[in-house]
């Protein structure tokens, strides 16, 4: 992300560099606990249900928090129900099926919305990368949605459905 950011502004396509922020599991918080220590060795076992972002040990972990620090951005830390509550919100509100991996900067934007405003202003631009489909990762819904039974496909079936 940061990568990308940084090529717009060599190009002159943008003045600066956002504030990148962090956003990721308690449950899998490498790269927050190494920007706010600068300890890359303090390693704890991933156990987030967000599946894409349970790492233990970052690739590029090290050069994440380069770039979260050199665009003064932050990092912060949602736990598992946040998460999986964004992406019920996300699903419901916008229309947007995103995995839980994807649900956690949601998460992280909701948790941070006061400190933005306070910070930069009412009127601040905020972008929110939602990056993969929900369809990757349907296990998290066990149990919680269930598929409605199929119908026949005409007009007369659908309005008997939704009586």
């Amino acid at each position: 992300v940061y990568k990308g950011f940084y090529d717009l502004k060599q190009a002159g396509l943008i003045e600066k560099i956002p504030h990148i922020v962090c956003a990721q599991s308690k449950q899998s918080n490498a790269i927050s606990r190494a920007w706010k220590t600068g300890d890359f060795s303090n390693l704890a076992k991933a156990t987030t249900r967000a599946d894409s972002i349970s790492v233990e040990s970052p690739a590029n972990g090290r050069m994440a928090v380069r770039y979260i620090k050199e665009s003064e951005g932050w990092a912060t830390e949602v736990d598992d129900k946040q998460i999986l509550a964004a992406q019920l919100e996300l699903a419901k509100e916008a229309g947007i099926f995103v995995e839980p991996a994807a649900a956690c900067a949601w998460a992280a934007l909701t948790v941070d919305s006061e400190m933005l405003i306070k910070r930069f202003g009412a009127n601040v631009n905020v972008c929110t990368l939602l990056t993969g489909s929900g369809f990757k990762d349907m296990a998290v819904f066990q149990g919680t949605v269930s598929i409605p039974e199929a119908i026949e496909n005409s007009v007369e079936a659908v309005e008997n459905r939704f009586k």
